[in-house]
């Protein structure tokens, strides 16, 4: 049993700053920084994988922090790496929203836009529902365990307040930022290119039949099209889901291996 009354000022100082590194990663990690789950949830997830990943991070030095400044300076380091761990696996559903953008721009569904309850701006209705569709297929996969398992792996690696962002880990993150519009057009390219086909065979159409209103008839027919087609690439998409989940994991071992270093 966890004994708190037991425990010595280093150990709680200790449990306080595997709680912040914890913390941060809540505050970016996929799934788990949802706006709709509630707060006390939240925080009550954060203190039981702390009492469980605590014995990892106690087999390393830790450093004793002597003033209120020390601590929030390690605190700080903490919460950085947290939060950077969570945004690198994050990164699969800005992906996913942003397909879910260039769909319904080249479909014609882009008027159409909803209120994201997480962030309290409007939102492509497309990239809205790829981000759900995203959510459930990354649980499936148990995407969840990844970024567990990835934090477990950050205290084995990185000693709580060893942490130093270094050009190596800062160049990752860059390019990793910039690998989101690669895979955002890997997911939406089988219905991007069929909504193009159509455009052609409309176009087609057009000059064939001068006295069909094409502009009538194309925007429906292109969102069905591309209904048609979301709905058949529902397989291709988790599969590229899962290859794009495991490759963010193991990115992020890299740039765990990269600040550990301090490279």
């Amino acid at each position: 049993m966890f004994d708190f009354l037991g425990y010595g000022a280093e150990k709680m100082q200790a449990f306080l700053l595997v709680n912040f590194r914890i913390g941060g990663l809540m505050l970016a990690a996929p799934i788990l920084s949802r706006g709709s789950i509630p707060s006390i949830v939240k925080v009550g997830f954060a203190v039981l994988l702390a009492i469980i990943i605590l014995p990892i991070a106690m087999k390393n030095t830790l450093p004793l922090a002597t003033s209120l400044p020390d601590l929030a300076g390690i605190g700080f380091k903490e919460v950085l790496v947290g939060v950077t761990l969570g945004f690198i696996l994050k990164l699969l559903f800005y992906a996913a929203e942003m397909a879910g953008s260039f769909v319904g721009f080249q479909s014609g569904l882009s008027v159409a836009s909803i209120v994201d309850p997480t962030t309290k701006n409007q939102v492509n209705l497309l990239g809205a529902f790829w981000v759900l569709i995203a959510s459930v297929i990354f649980l499936a996969i148990d995407g969840h365990h990844i970024v567990i398992s990835g934090l477990a792996d950050s205290y084995a690696m990185i000693p709580i307040g060893k942490a130093t962002f270094g050009p190596d880990a800062l160049d990752l993150l860059m390019r990793l930022s910039g690998a989101v519009f690669t895979m955002s057009l890997k997911l939406a390219a089988p219905i991007l290119l069929t909504v193009f086909l159509v455009d052609v065979a409309l176009g087609v159409l057009a000059r064939t039949i001068p006295q069909m209103n094409i502009f009538v008839i194309g925007i429906p027919v292109k969102i069905a099209v591309a209904s048609l087609m979301m709905a058949m690439s529902l397989p291709v998409f988790a599969w590229a889901l899962g290859q794009m989940t495991n490759f963010l994991d193991a990115q992020m071992h890299v740039f765990i291996g990269a600040v550990a270093s301090g490279n």
